[in-house]
């Protein structure tokens, strides 16, 4: 009987995951031509159909986001709800990585976004790793086209891959070599369609998945050849159907350097293919990101020697890849493991590199307003009683930014709204409430709060024990959310005593021993861990909370319980300056 339970069991996850799909294929998963000619991509977004809803639930398995072990772990022995929380989950998890909004459920965006052209590697790895970064034990890699496509002269193709290596070459020691295909290359690069020879077929035809690539040492970097590419210039308008096989190269060249997938919307690595033009459409060359030269050189550290590669280098950070947002031409943005770096601490954290941290001058500066601190007009410097707003706080539990204006701090049992008043920087107190009014079903005390800038959810933390809320601006409540509250997982092994949304939109809860974790609330797990002074450097002791400086790409503000600071991720080092919270809000 028992067997024949769980025979049923299974049969209705399939029914789930596949609907109407007999089998799963691990890049056959958007939509387009599904034969072997060539036809008209969809790299525009306006051409591009949502993926079925069966489509969809392949997807999310075919990438990472749902797994048979956490279906098999969420079922809880053939709860069926279960398992639908677990694709919600998923849902969700897509949708953060992609910068989507995160309803948990298969909306048109969600079902847009999933048939976009993109990269055939895992997105996972970028959302939990547990080993540091592969990477090429030699600084001297050679490379060969083994075969080429009939979209472009040889020549071309080989002059456009030169140019992707070269914009890893610039900022890292790698050098790359162009040999012959029986010089045993490091990395083999051929254009195939269908079966090509590895684990992973290109089956979707024209549209879909445009190419892939394995870590080191491997060395296979393969592009489908039922696209249509193309090597452009500077200003042209590429034409409908093409897509650009620079951008690709360089892509896929950092997967076969051992980078994984980043969430960074202007990094080279996010696995989205956007077409590289200006806001008048012309082409305009992908260049890296910071977050991928950070990240590049954190596995092969910087470059000490000029470089001599082509001209046309593609590694200045001036403009976002075509794997990011595309479209404009803009500026760029920005394993677990505690004794190796991985490629994914830079992607979150910045640079990594210990030498940066240094020592830094205790002496104190003198100060004699907020402005001295942050700058003209950067926090208001009130009194600690007075005005509109009433009583400040004089300590801080926890801060919770619910929008880029609108904040809450958490200080025994009331609850601050704050605003920003123009400046972002949320420091002055509007209004004060009970904290059992605000947080109906909370804690009784609370040890962290924070919240997450893409599900839009505040966590709660409070011992073991993580509250999630969801808050309404119609209503300026907050309401529990199901399944809440929860134990923390037993990967995080300290008690929070502070959260904060990094610089680059992680989210970061801290120990009061130097320990951190980044947590996902969706899977109720640590993606990683480590220690502040290995990746933070000079980073303040006792942070309850804080934000990015919407004026400064590197700069952070940071609550303790009664003092504010300013930290630099980029140097990371802090302020010996600091602000007490009396003067910093404006009540």
């Amino acid at each position: 009987m028992l067997a024949q339970q769980k025979h049923i069991f299974f049969l209705f996850l399939l029914y789930l995951l596949c609907y109407d799909v007999i089998a799963f294929d691990l890049f056959g998963l958007l939509s387009g031509s599904s034969g072997s000619s060539k036809s008209s991509s969809s790299s525009r977004r306006s051409d591009i159909k949502p993926v079925s809803d069966s489509k969809a639930k392949e997807y999310l398995q075919s990438f990472g986001y749902v797994t048979p072990s956490h279906m098999v772990q969420g079922s809880n022995g053939g709860d069926f709800s279960d398992v639908k929380s677990v694709l919600r989950s998923a849902i969700k998890k897509f949708q953060e990585f992609a910068g989507l909004k995160t309803t948990g459920e298969l909306d048109e965006n969600t079902k847009i976004k999933m048939a976009e052209p993109r990269c055939g590697m895992l997105d996972v790895q970028a959302l939990s790793t547990s080993e540091a970064a592969y990477k090429w034990h030699k600084n001297k890699l050679t490379y060969s086209l083994l075969v080429s496509t009939p979209d472009m002269d040889s020549s071309d193709v080989r002059r456009v891959l030169q140019e992707a290596f070269n914009a890893w070459a610039e900022v890292t020691p790698l050098e790359f070599t162009e040999v012959s295909s029986n010089a045993n290359p490091d990395i083999k690069v051929k254009f195939a369609r269908g079966e090509h020879g590895d684990s992973y077929p290109f089956t979707d035809g024209n549209g879909g998945v445009l190419a892939h690539a394995m870590f080191p040492e491997t060395g296979l970097l393969h592009f489908d050849e039922d696209e249509n590419w193309i090597s452009m210039t500077n200003g042209k308008q590429i034409p409908r159907g093409k897509v650009d096989l620079l951008s690709v190269a360089i892509h896929e060249i950092g997967h076969a350097l051992g980078l994984s997938h980043s969430k960074v919307e202007d990094s080279i690595m996010t696995p989205f293919y956007k077409e590289p033009v200006d806001r008048s459409g012309g082409y305009v060359k992908p260049k890296l990101d910071r977050s991928d030269i950070s990240e590049i050189q954190d596995i092969y550290g910087r470059r000490t020697t000029p470089f001599r590669g082509s001209s046309g280098s593609t590694s200045s950070g001036s403009s976002s890849g075509s794997f990011g947002s595309g479209g404009s031409g803009s500026s760029g943005s920005g394993s677990r493991t505690t004794t190796s770096k991985s490629s994914l601490w830079d992607r979150l954290f910045g640079d990594s590199d210990d030498s940066s941290s240094g020592s830094r001058t205790t002496t104190p500066r003198s100060r004699t307003t907020t402005d001295s601190f942050f700058g003209s007009g950067f926090g208001s410097g009130g009194s600690s009683f007075g005005g509109s707003g009433g009583q400040c706080p004089s300590y801080i539990d926890g801060f919770a930014a619910v929008t880029r204006s609108k904040g809450f701090i958490i200080s025994g049992r009331n609850v601050y709204e704050v605003d920003s008043s123009g400046r972002n920087d949320y420091s002055n107190v509007k209004r004060t409430y009970s904290y059992t009014t605000m947080f109906p079903g909370g804690p009784s005390s609370v040890d962290a709060a924070v919240t997450n800038s893409r599900s839009g959810l505040t966590l709660l933390f409070s011992s073991n024990r993580v509250y999630a809320y969801e808050y309404s601006s119609s209503s300026n409540k907050f309401t529990l959310e199901s399944g809440f509250p929860k134990r923390m997982p037993s990967d995080v092994m300290f008690i929070p005593s502070g959260a904060l949304i990094w610089d680059d939109g992680h989210q970061l809860i801290l120990s009061p021993n130097g320990q951190f974790a980044v947590y996902d609330e969706n899977w109720n797990q640590a993606t990683m861990s480590g220690m502040t002074r290995n990746y933070f450097g000079d980073f303040p002791k006792g942070v309850k909370g804080g934000f990015a400086n919407s004026r400064s790409s590197s700069e952070m503000v940071l609550f303790t319980r009664d003092s504010i600071y300013k930290y630099n991720s980029m140097s990371k080092r802090y302020s010996p300056s600091s602000v007490p919270i009396g003067s910093y809000f404006s009540c």
